[in-house]
């Protein structure tokens, strides 16, 4: 995880990644391998009951 996060810092800092990113409406958040465990259980915690309750979560 440590490699991998090593990797991506370096390649969001090219022009030709900013550009393709501004251009597609992405934001760029480079998150290490604790903060990114953190993010997907808030995502789970918002979204997952929002999911189960449209009745999209098994198809």
């Amino acid at each position: 995880v440590g490699k991998l996060y090593e990797i991506f810092s370096k390649a969001v800092e090219k022009e030709s990644f900013k550009n393709f990113m501004g251009e597609t409406n992405n934001d760029i958040d480079i998150l290490n391998g604790e903060e990114f465990n953190k993010k997907i259980a808030e995502d789970y915690a918002l979204f997952g009951t929002l999911i189960e309750s449209l009745g999209l979560d098994k198809q």
